[in-house]
């Protein structure tokens, strides 16, 4: 049973090494730009009148 044990724990440590060490890179995986809507201010003067009660 121990020996089982450790061959098992002697494969796993070689697997993960191996995979550890691959040059290659994962494919970066990148969203789609997000649609947006654009206003533009401009300024202007604006007539105001103001009536009081008397």
């Amino acid at each position: 049973m121990k020996l089982f044990q450790k061959n098992t724990i002697l494969a796993l440590g070689v697997v993960l090494l191996l995979t550890a060490c691959s040059k290659e890179e994962a494919p970066k995986i990148q969203m789609p730009p997000q649609p947006v809507t654009t206003m533009s201010a401009k300024s202007e003067d604006l007539p105001l009148s103001f009536t009081y009660p008397a």
